[in-house]
């Protein structure tokens, strides 16, 4: 006769702030299956089936993808929101992950909640971080980012969307809200091309970054009755490690917020009905871009048509 237990997931009782580990986060630890900011997103932007595939709740056969490796960015930003490097510990004596013996190292170190980086990378981590820290330091406006608040906070919070109760969950960043310093949600990315802001403005605009920043700010204002302000920080992975402080204008600010209230709207609905439509059931017509059109035009001039 064998033994077996079995744990249960963890789950929370209430909205507020929790400090919970990143897979306790991710495998959603509210009472009932909860919309977050990357759901939303898919939910809108590409299609309802898709973030039921995509939710660890909902699908049975949902396996979150997992890194190989931790990469630089990965280090950086746990340097960046702890403020030490106290979870980081260098494997030596590998040049890289690939063989048994360097797989079973990192995978010690993650086993005791640790974060793995390699000797060669290890220099060029500190000297990121290091590098941020100073240019923040220097920023008129972004000197406060990374300070006097709390790490990775998840906020855990309802809506009552069409009479229903939604749950709902954000990990962020970096908050700060009893504090000297101004309150505020700081967000901090990696990148491995340009952190020039007209270039963020351009990925802010289109990606998911934009329902982002809504959804938190909705998320911490459920909770404190207070709108606290945003911001992104950018930095190259690349020497000299430069940075960029970012926030959405108020254009996109408005279509955040109307896309938080859509994705809400539809992921209520899709609950209640448990109907997850693809990509329509309708015939999409293909529109014609502009330079299209132009291209073949002067074709026609070309050959005399």
């Amino acid at each position: 006769m064998t033994d077996e237990t079995t744990t249960e997931p963890f789950r929370v009782e209430a909205p507020g702030f929790y400090q919970l580990t990143r897979e306790q986060y991710l495998a959603d630890p509210c009472p009932e299956p909860s919309l977050s900011s990357s759901i939303a997103w898919t939910l809108v932007e590409e299609a309802p089936l898709l973030a039921w595939w995509k939710h660890p709740r909902l699908n049975p056969q949902y396996a979150p993808e997992e890194g190989s490796n931790m990469d630089r960015g990965s280090i950086a930003h746990a340097i960046i929101l702890e403020g030490s490097t106290a979870r980081v510990r260098v494997v030596k004596g590998v040049s890289d992950w690939r063989t048994n013996a360097a797989k079973e190292a990192r995978d010690l170190v993650r086993s005791k909640g640790l974060l793995p980086i390699l000797e060669s990378d290890y220099a060029d981590v500190l000297a990121m971080t290091t590098t941020l820290r100073t240019q923040l330091d220097h920023h008129k406006d972004g000197w406060s980012m990374f300070r006097d608040g709390q790490a990775e906070v998840a906020a855990i919070w309802t809506e009552e969307i069409n009479g229903a109760t939604v749950w709902c969950r954000a990990l962020i960043d970096y908050l700060r809200i009893a504090t000297t310093i101004a309150p505020g949600i700081d967000d901090y990315k990696t990148i491995k091309g340009s952190a020039n802001p007209e270039r963020v403005s351009k990925t802010l605009a289109t990606t998911s970054a934009r329902m982002q920043a809504a959804f938190y700010q909705r998320g911490v204002q459920v909770l404190t009755g207070r709108r606290i302000p945003f911001r992104f920080c950018y930095q190259e992975c690349e020497p000299p490690y430069l940075s960029s402080v970012n926030a959405l204008g108020a254009e996109l600010e408005i279509i955040g917020d109307r896309s938080v209230l859509l994705a809400l709207d539809q992921w209520q609905r899709c609950l209640e009905t448990g109907h997850w439509p693809g990509y329509g059931d309708r015939t999409a017509l293909a529109s014609c871009p502009p330079w299209v059109e132009e291209a073949f035009m002067r074709k026609e001039v070309e050959f005399g048509v």
